[in-house]
C-alpha cells in the first residue's frame, strides 16, 4: 500500500478545541451493541503493519473511572470474551479489549491509545498504514467504542469517514489529500504519530492468548505430559532392571566359635572363606 509522509511539517499535537460535543447518548449506544455482540472478523484484521512493524488495532474500548483497576479490565474483558486486555493511563484511562481471531498476540502495542495521546480533543481521522487504512475516532480524549477500525479497502475507509463526518460536528477531522476532504484539516502520517506517546501493551485474559491459540496451548500441554511420561517409565525401567540383575552375595564369617579367628581374618577373603567354611 502506498502511503505520503510529506506532510510532516503539519502542526497536529496539542491541539486547542472548542468546547467537546456532548456525545453520551451516541457512546452509550454503540457501548451497549458492542458488549452485546463483540467485534468479529478473519484473522489478520487487528494487525496494522507501519515500517516493518506490527501493532494491535481494531480493539474496543471503554472508558474506566479508577487508573490501575486490572480486576476490573479483567472482568470486562471476560463480558467481551475477549483474550486480551489493555490499560491506557495517559490523558485519560480506558479498557481496550483484543482477540486472537483478529491476529492479536501478546506484548503487541494498542497504536490508539498512541493516536489518542498525540492528539489531544475531539478528531476522527484516516491514516494511511503499509497494508490498509486505519480509522480513529476519539471524543473527549477517549477513543471511542467503535473508533479503532482497519479498511483494506480504501473505498471502504472512505465511505466510512465520509458518513461519520456527517453524524458528528468534528472539530478536527485528519484525511489523505489524495481524497479532496472538504473542510478537512489536513492530512497526518503515521510517523509524526507513533513514539509521540506510551503505548498501552496487549496483556492475556486467558490461557490460549498466553500460547497465542489453542493450537500451540494443546501442542505444549501435549509435550509436557510426553516428558512426563517418558519420565516414568525411565524411572519404573531402571527399577525393574535392578530387580532382574542378580547380586554378588557376600561372604561373612558365620563361625560363632571361632569369631576372633574370623574377624582377624577378613582382609583376606578367601582365606577366611577356608577357615570359617562359608558358602
Amino acid at each position: 500500500m502506498a502511503r505520503n509522509d510529506d506532510n510532516s511539517d503539519k502542526d497536529f499535537l496539542d491541539i486547542d478545541l472548542d468546547e467537546p460535543l456532548d456525545m453520551a447518548e451516541a457512546e452509550a449506544a454503540v457501548h451497549e451493541e458492542i458488549t452485546a455482540q463483540p467485534a468479529k472478523g478473519p484473522s489478520g484484521e487487528g494487525i496494522l503493519l507501519y515500517d516493518n512493524k506490527r501493532y494491535a488495532v481494531g480493539l474496543n474500548w471503554l472508558i474506566a473511572d479508577d487508573e490501575g483497576d486490572t480486576a476490573l479490565a479483567k472482568g470486562r474483558a471476560k463480558e467481551f470474551k475477549a483474550d486480551f486486555y489493555t490499560m491506557r493511563q495517559g490523558v485519560v484511562t480506558q479498557h481496550g479489549f483484543g482477540y486472537l481471531r483478529k491476529g492479536h498476540r501478546l506484548g503487541q502495542s494498542a497504536l490508539a491509545s498512541v493516536a489518542a495521546d498525540a492528539l489531544v480533543g475531539e478528531w476522527h481521522a484516516v491514516f494511511v498504514a503499509d497494508n490498509g487504512w486505519w480509522y480513529v475516532a476519539v471524543h473527549s480524549d477517549n477513543i471511542a467504542p467503535d473508533g479503532d477500525i482497519l479498511f483494506s479497502s480504501e473505498e471502504a475507509a472512505y465511505n466510512h469517514f465520509m458518513a461519520q463526518g456527517e453524524a458528528f460536528r468534528w472539530p478536527r477531522a485528519y484525511a489523505p489529500e489524495s481524497w479532496n476532504v472538504p473542510d478537512a484539516t489536513g492530512e497526518i502520517p503515521l510517523s509524526r504519530v507513533i513514539g509521540e506517546a506510551p503505548p498501552s501493551i496487549l496483556k492475556p485474559v486467558n490461557l490460549d492468548a498466553i500460547f497465542s491459540g489453542k493450537r500451540n496451548k494443546n501442542l505444549a500441554f501435549g509435550a509436557i505430559a510426553t516428558i512426563v511420561v517418558l519420565l516414568v517409565v525411565s524411572i519404573a525401567g531402571q527399577s525393574l532392571l535392578t530387580s532382574l540383575v542378580p547380586m554378588r552375595r557376600s561372604c561373612p564369617c558365620r563361625v560363632s566359635s571361632r569369631p576372633t579367628y574370623c574377624r582377624s581374618l577378613r582382609k583376606n577373603q578367601a582365606l577366611c572363606r577356608k577357615k570359617a567354611a562359608c558358602p
